[in-house]
């Protein structure tokens, strides 16, 4: 692997850490890596994290823009992983569990985030 890609993936990995430290420390109401919530849940946070970038690019401002893109990836890493989690197969491309693409209600996923984590 190249040293950029090497130093990128670190720092998205870095970044997946603080996500989790943030919802541990109830600094953010979810994480995006928690199966119980619906994928209808998630895609706004991802969204949002996107808008961030495309400001960043109104802005031409490059720093913030790398950030932003960061950002970006550890949001769809942690995505990624709630569907591992949920017992999606990388290798055929299924699912053994739940459905991929599942609606949920606010009420729902807060109701969710009661749970106790597996």
């Amino acid at each position: 692997m190249n040293t950029q890609l090497e130093t990128i993936l670190r720092e998205v990995s870095i970044e997946r850490q603080r996500q989790e430290e943030l919802c541990m420390n109830s600094k953010i109401g979810f994480s995006c890596a928690d199966p119980r919530l619906g994928d209808l849940v998630k895609l706004p946070v991802l969204m949002e994290e996107v808008g961030e970038v495309g400001r960043a690019m109104q802005e031409n401002n490059l720093g913030n823009l790398r950030e932003e893109l960061i950002q970006v990836a550890a949001v769809a890493v942690a995505w990624a992983e709630s569907l591992e989690r949920q017992g999606f197969n990388a290798e055929s491309a299924e699912f053994r569990g739940a459905n991929s693409l599942r609606a949920s209600s606010a009420s729902s996923a807060v109701s969710a985030l009661k749970r106790p984590h597996p």
